[in-house]
């Protein structure tokens, strides 16, 4: 039995640049592992069973484990491989639906995962187009860390500050799951011409200027979402009384978290936000998610 960590992530900031011919849209995003993961086993068996925590997820071949399952098993199987199934049990701590990547990262995770099992027999390249098959975002959370994306989330350019991973999150999830096609249908009806001017090159110099620039930063896709869910606006108001180095709406929603330097900042978080599920973490590099993703049981 494997037991794998599917480490979630954040969006520090998130635009879109262009609708394109296929109807999907480039963005332009930072994506930030956080130390948050659903754990998932895997256990060698004659036929593939998948099983979840939460009820809510559907098993047939939407999901995206068996997507990555079934787009790496042919591949395999294109080469030469031997398919073996396994009895896959997923333990949900990301919440669905909150734009934190809880599903993409289990999809990720899986392809690493039978990577690994079969002795790596697809270069980082050629897993990367399997993961871009199973979802956008599934690209980055192959490794994770901190990044730089561009396209449809796929084009990436990575950056290490280990020091980051002393800062803390608190996340607010209110229990509302929000349509991602819904969000990029709508985004623009709701855009300002007042955005706030965010340098994303800031990435690029050092730490100090790059945790000064978030305060500039922002989210496309927050004054469609809070327009018809006025509850998460107040969510993201209240949490900007606190003074966070940043506090936005992560992804198409509906989780909304804040950043800050010192733990002692989060003390009052989970009495204040009581009925919504709160979450405390940490950022977290691509060199610590390389080195727990993997325990053999």
């Amino acid at each position: 039995m494997h037991l794998v960590k599917a480490f979630s992530k954040i969006n520090l900031f998130l635009d879109i640049v262009k609708k394109r011919d296929d109807g999907y849209h480039d963005i332009l995003t930072i994506f930030q592992s956080i130390n948050l993961y659903d754990e998932i086993k895997f256990t060698e068996s004659e036929s593939l069973s998948l099983q979840i925590t939460d009820k809510t997820i559907p098993l047939d071949s939407s999901n995206t484990v068996a997507k990555a399952f079934n787009i790496f098993s042919e591949n395999f199987e294109e080469r030469g491989g031997k398919r073996q199934n396994f009895d896959i049990h997923i333990k949900k701590n990301t919440p669905s639906g909150s734009g934190m990547g809880g599903g993409s990262a289990d999809g990720a995770a899986t392809l690493r995962f039978l990577n690994y099992y079969h002795n790596e027999p697809f270069s980082d390249r050629e897993i990367e187009e399997m993961a871009l098959k199973v979802g956008s975002d599934v690209v980055f959370l192959l490794k994770g860390g901190l990044a730089k994306a561009e396209g449809l989330g796929e084009k990436l350019e990575y950056f290490n500050y280990p020091e980051f991973e002393k800062y803390h999150i608190a996340v607010i999830y209110p229990n509302v799951h929000i349509s991602t096609k819904w969000a990029y249908e709508n985004y623009a009806k709701y855009l300002t011409n007042v955005q706030k001017y965010y340098n994303i090159n800031s990435l690029k110099k050092d730490f100090s200027e790059f945790i000064g620039s978030l305060k500039y930063s922002h989210n496309v896709f927050e004054n469609l979402v809070y327009y018809y869910y006025p509850r998460l606006r107040e969510i993201k108001e209240r949490l900007d009384e606190k003074s966070p180095i940043l506090s936005m709406m992560t992804g198409s929603g509906s989780a909304i978290f804040a950043l800050f330097e010192d733990e002692e900042s989060l003390e009052g978080i989970q009495k204040e936000f009581g009925g919504n599920n709160v979450i405390f973490t940490t950022p977290i590099t691509q060199r610590r998610i390389n080195d727990e993703i993997l325990t053999k049981l």
